[in-house]
């Protein structure tokens, strides 16, 4: 296995700190237009002490969909476009 095949299997460390490890991942990648999900999801990631490190790691590897940091990919998108 080569350095970047083992970097995308090889989840990064503050995974094992997130919240969201111990929740149903359905509810960070819920249906379009299901803003009581997204809200519950954004509850979440509220009380994450690795949100911060989320949303770095979805604006850096241009996660397209799903609630990252606490913010959905519109956030994402318009987040992405700053750095």
């Amino acid at each position: 296995m080569n350095v970047v095949t083992e970097s995308l299997l090889t989840p990064e460390d503050w995974v094992r700190d997130a919240v969201c490890a111990t929740t149903s991942p359905d509810l960070f990648f819920p249906d379009h237009g299901d803003m009581e999900t997204v809200r519950a999801a954004k509850r979440i990631c509220a009380s994450c002490p690795v949100r911060t490190e989320c949303a770095e790691y979805a604006i850096r590897t241009n996660q397209t969909y799903g609630i990252w940091g606490g913010m959905a990919p519109k956030t994402l998108r318009a987040e992405r476009r700053t750095v």
